[in-house]
């Protein structure tokens, strides 16, 4: 692999680049990690899908308004769930592909088993791997609790859960739960939950001051194995590696 880090030409207009938080999340990414991303890195449970998120009415100009964001996320035979999305567009100015347009894409990858987490920037061709200074043990092993229980009256205490019962949604069952919110502000989230998939199969989440929603649902799904090279680092990125300070095992998700 290469060893110098790749720089971007001069003659490509700056952009920022889009990041998900790789730092932050690799404490969560370890043997005994309940969820990654609403996903649970869970050995056996293969599957390759689209998850389409739409905000509405937090600011009518803004980017993120004019088309729904989708990320592309596959989880193997292995545990290990990987999550692209596309970042911003960039516009060569000069050279032979002068006038070309390109999207960067950020991808980042949990591996349960090796206890990190990679984040791959296309554009760059980088790749950074997050580890934990000192990998995660538990003194005695306890029961993994069941990954849609983690999302029932999670919240503060004034959080009110309602069941609403089952639906199919790409063929697999859902449980779904209306989870309500008065502090700081009224929000009400509607969630369909899969215990067969392991996964958040549809969220909505409404906050009532504002009239703003964001919506995120789960589509086009396979229940096949991924390319496996879809979870590798390609041959031609520069890797580098940051070792994080030990940090406490992950909350639980909260109600936003």
């Amino acid at each position: 692999m290469r060893r110098r880090a790749l720089r971007l030409p001069l003659w490509i207009a700056a952009i920022p680049v889009l990041t998900c938080c790789a730092g932050s999340a690799a404490g969560q990414c370890g043997p005994h990690t309940l969820a990654f991303n609403y996903v649970a890195p869970v050995l056996g449970n293969p599957f390759q899908a689209e998850r389409v998120s739409i905000r509405t009415g937090f600011n009518s100009s803004s980017d993120d308004e004019k088309q729904p964001l989708t990320e592309l996320i596959a989880r193997d035979g292995q545990g290990r769930v990987r999550i692209e999305r596309a970042g911003v567009t960039y516009k060569i100015k000069m050279g032979t592909e002068a006038d070309r347009e390109g999207k960067t894409r950020t991808i980042v990858i949990c591996d349960p088993t090796a206890q990190a987490v990679t984040q791959l920037d296309t554009f760059n061709k980088t790749a950074t791997v997050f580890r934990e200074e000192k990998e995660h043990t538990l003194a005695s092993p306890r029961p993994r609790p069941e990954f849609c229980d983690s999302f029932k009256g999670v919240g503060p205490a004034n959080l009110t859960v309602e069941d609403l019962g089952h639906r199919v949604f790409e063929g697999v069952d859902a449980e779904g739960l209306r989870l309500t919110s008065q502090r700081p502000s009224l929000i009400v989230r509607e969630q369909w939950c899969s215990k067969e998939l392991e996964i958040m199969v549809v969220s909505i989440s409404t906050y009532a001051k504002t009239g703003a929603k964001e919506e995120a649902t789960l589509t086009k799904l396979e229940r096949r194995e991924p390319d496996p090279t879809l979870f590798k680092i390609p041959p031609d990125y520069t890797v580098s590696e940051r070792v994080l300070a030990e940090s406490s095992p992950p909350a639980p998700p909260k109600l936003p």
